[in-house]
């Protein structure tokens, strides 16, 4: 009779396999697990790390094991997602598979849809400042007294006022040109006819 104990404390879970299948989560406490072949596997993982990281990662996340205690993020090739752990933003994700625990993190995803190509947002400096956004964004700044015309494959798509811009790279074929605006001086003299 081979019965194995594992522990997984608080701030822990366990992921238990078996024969190198991946079964359960374990929560926090004992647990005694009959294994004769020894074939069960127990890999202790933190949730204070925000970020689950492990070589069998897609299981984990389709089996629905992991419940309310993580956040699956799925991106298709054309999405995008930016991601607030404590009111913070964490990091910009490109398109893939992506697991966070929600017990020790109040957890925010928003997800984008990368065909709009210029990405809008109040907290835009943030988020080109963020894990992974330079790979993703393209940051743009027009300065007071330009204007940027935005072409999106050959086409013009809109006309930029002056301030922070950002489009996701890979796309489309984007492009700003820089306008400078004729100045209006109110101390030029009229001119009558």
């Amino acid at each position: 009779m081979v019965l194995r104990r594992f522990k997984v404390r608080a701030h822990e879970r366990g992921l238990l396999f078996r024969d190198r299948e991946f079964k359960a989560v374990l929560r926090p406490g004992r647990h005694w697990v009959w294994d004769p072949l020894f074939k069960v596997r127990v890999d202790v993982v933190s949730v204070r790390d925000a970020w689950l990281a492990h070589p069998d990662l897609d299981v984990i996340a389709k089996s629905g094991a992991l419940g309310d205690e993580a956040r699956v993020v799925d991106l298709e090739d054309h999405e995008r997602a930016v991601v607030w752990v404590d009111g913070r933003v964490e990091a910009v994700l490109k398109p893939g598979l992506f697991v966070l625990w929600t017990v020790f993190h109040a957890v925010r995803v928003e997800i984008f849809d990368a065909h709009a190509v210029r990405f809008e947002h109040p907290s835009l400096a943030v988020i080109a400042q963020a894990k992974g956004a330079t790979p993703l964004l393209e940051a743009v700044t027009i300065e007071a007294g330009h204007a940027g015309l935005f072409f999106k494959d050959g086409r013009h798509e809109a006309t930029l006022a002056a301030g922070a811009h950002a489009f996701w790279k890979g796309v489309a074929k984007a492009r700003i040109l820089d306008v400078d605006l004729p100045s209006r001086s109110s101390t030029s003299p009229a001119r009558s006819s």
